[in-house]
């Protein structure tokens, strides 16, 4: 297993029980980020339908809760596509400093 410098830093202090906490935060880090960026395309995607720069079919809304519905499934699939199709190494950072090599 490799570590990163925040894990050896933490062996380094002796708090080893701690490092099993960092790959537990990045991932609810991440599916956090993920979320709010999903709900903010939903709401660009009907504002851009609403102004005519996309198909006005994504601006539709349900005659009863007055939500918006095309635009969240349309993000909800196209992010389910590219969680299913795409290999994590894909969206591997490029600035990353670690040698992958």
């Amino acid at each position: 297993m490799e570590f990163g410098e925040i894990q050896v830093a933490y062996f380094a202090i002796d708090q080893d029980w701690a490092v099993g906490f960092i790959p537990l935060g990045a991932i609810i880090d991440n599916t956090t980020v993920l979320i709010i960026m999903m709900f903010g395309q939903t709401r660009s995607l009907y504002a851009m339908s609403r102004d005519g720069l996309l198909s006005s079919k994504l601006s539709a809304v349900h005659p009863r809760t007055k939500v918006p519905l095309p635009s969240p499934w349309t993000t909800g699939l196209l992010v389910a596509l590219f969680v299913g199709f795409v290999p994590l190494d894909f969206t591997r950072s490029s600035g990353s400093t670690k040698d992958t090599s």
